[in-house]
């Protein structure tokens, strides 16, 4: 469970999410065959024996990745032409000892929303502006920033009350686990003796939650990572007077500077992006873990992405980098709602479809219609424009029927192209160890998983292509669903571009038709 998704879903007490779970593998199952509304991953391998492939390079831009985990040590990219640890840029690429990868931040760990950091760089020039003096052009710049304070205090005070009341709901938590052992669970929650009326009122919440089956039974576990998460968005998410680029050491305002950063690709946390990168690269056969999706494959690993929203200029460095070192796929699975610098990504996501490279990105978890409200980056240039290498994924659930659409994804009939399963999928995560996890982040390597599996057998089919076979091989969905949030229901053909959800074996079936 995402603890983010967590959080919310305790503050919220919504009856839509659940905690039960398929199987382990359930992504890869076929919907025909064991009515788990996978993507039919072997059925796919099936049809290619006999054939040849040759290995794809797939980006993983994230938070880090375990490089030496027991199940994707064995297809983690290497620089050939980089001579390990001798401090120099043996390849000339402007990267000194990058040998799996590039870590674009550095030391940093936690960092603001690109709200904080756009409100921040505007008060300096529009705090204390008379707007009666102001030129037409400066108006208009005013205006939006008035729009910026608006929605930044808005998140701030949001942000303080989850904080307030998720600290609440931990500090009885803790209560709970100390006077039985650390131990929490339904027996213990239901045994222990409140002390005041408002614990009273939390324990009869959570053990109503976990009648409902909406409380996870290791939530006594999870606490630590709550209260980590209470503690960045509060002392680093929505603060103002923090900024995290002095530990990076690059000049932030040359957009055009690389070479910054180091060769620690894994980073302080990586738990996110190994569990992405698992997804598409775990080593298939072995007997260990898990199987990833893609065969073969090597997972080139760059770190962009902290706790708080990544920076433009990241983005756009490890676009540039991606396609510069041969990657073929890219994995975008973060994203956010606000963006200082969206031209400098646009401009890389052009060059990387000039070197063929196929981008593919989470739709995100807020149950948002894109088509309304978009994130960042997203495939509409500036210009209006829109790229044909880039394929936006939702994440769909293993429930039947009308839950099929995850209840968190974003999705919306333009912005986002498929849907991909997101719900409890089980993946790599740090030191050789395995975790479920759900969002958009774990669909839309599933579906980079399916396009890095096409690019190998079938290195003649262009990024633009690859993108049009995933659409047009979708399995339909019959009726209609729950919108996302709860907004009634509605046909997937109303919720993205494609009307149904990624399959492997009917994007080879479709590959092999050509």
């Amino acid at each position: 469970m995402n603890t983010k998704r967590l959080v919310a879903s305790l503050l919220a007490c919504s009856a839509l999410l659940t905690f039960a779970q398929p199987p382990q593998n359930w992504h890869h199952l076929s919907p025909e065959k064991n009515t788990w509304a996978g993507i039919a991953t072997e059925e796919a391998y099936e049809l290619l024996k006999g054939k040849t492939a040759q290995p794809v390079i797939v980006a993983v831009i994230d938070d880090g990745t375990d490089y030496l985990h027991e199940d994707l040590a064995g297809n983690i990219w290497v620089n050939e032409d980089e001579i390990p640890g001798n401090g120099l840029d043996d390849d000339k690429n402007g990267y000194i000892d990058d040998i799996h990868g590039w870590n674009f931040i550095g030391t940093v760990q936690y960092d603001n929303l690109e709200l904080t950091r756009l409100y921040r760089s505007m008060r300096i020039l529009y705090e204390h502006a008379d707007p009666s003096r102001l030129s037409v052009e400066e108006k208009k710049k005013y205006d939006y920033y008035q729009e910026i304070r608006h929605a930044f205090e808005e998140k701030r005070d949001e942000e303080r009350t989850n904080a307030a009341q998720m600290g609440v709901i931990v500090g009885f938590v803790k209560k709970v686990k100390a006077s039985n052992n650390g131990i929490f669970d339904k027996k213990t929650l239901k045994a222990y003796v409140p002390d005041s009326d408002n614990d009273i009122r939390l324990q009869k919440r959570l053990l109503t939650l976990m009648k409902l089956g909406l409380l996870p039974e290791d939530f006594g576990d999870q606490v630590g990572e709550i209260e980590e998460e209470i503690n960045a968005s509060v002392n680093y998410h929505i603060n103002l007077s923090y900024d995290s680029r002095h530990l990076v050491g690059d000049n932030y305002d040359d957009v055009q500077e690389k070479g910054y950063g180091n060769a620690d690709v894994l980073g302080p946390n990586g738990r996110h992006g190994t569990h992405v990168a698992g997804i598409i690269g775990a080593l298939r056969g072995n007997g260990i873990g898990i199987d990833g999706v893609a065969a073969p494959v090597r997972i080139m690993v760059l770190r962009v992405v902290p706790n708080g929203d990544e920076r433009d200029k990241d983005v756009a460095n490890a676009l540039r980098y991606a396609a510069d070192n041969g990657a073929k796929v890219v994995n975008m699975s973060f994203g956010k709602y606000w963006s200082l610098n969206k031209t400098i990504v646009d401009e890389a996501a052009r060059y990387a479809a000039s070197k063929d490279v196929l981008l593919v990105q989470g739709a995100g978890n807020d149950s948002r219609n894109l088509d309304l409200y978009p994130g960042f980056p997203n495939d509409t240039y500036e210009d209006g424009s829109v790229a044909n290498h880039w394929l936006v994924v939702g994440a769909s659930s293993w429930e039947k029927g009308p839950k099929r659409i995850a209840n968190f994804s974003n999705y919306g009939k333009r912005e986002v192209d498929l849907f991909a399963p997101g719900v409890a999928i089980y993946s790599t995560v740090k030191s050789s160890k395995y975790q479920n996890l759900d969002g958009t982040s774990m669909a839309s390597p599933v579906a980079a998983g399916v396009a890095a599996l096409i690019r190998a057998y079938f290195p003649d089919l262009s990024a633009p292509e690859v993108k049009q076979l995933l659409m047009a091989s979708v399995v339909p969905v019959k009726g209609k669903v729950v919108v996302p949030g709860g907004a009634g229901k509605d046909a997937v053909s109303n919720l993205c571009a494609s009307g149904g959800l990624l399959n492997a074996r009917k994007a080879v079936e479709l590959a092999l038709a050509k």
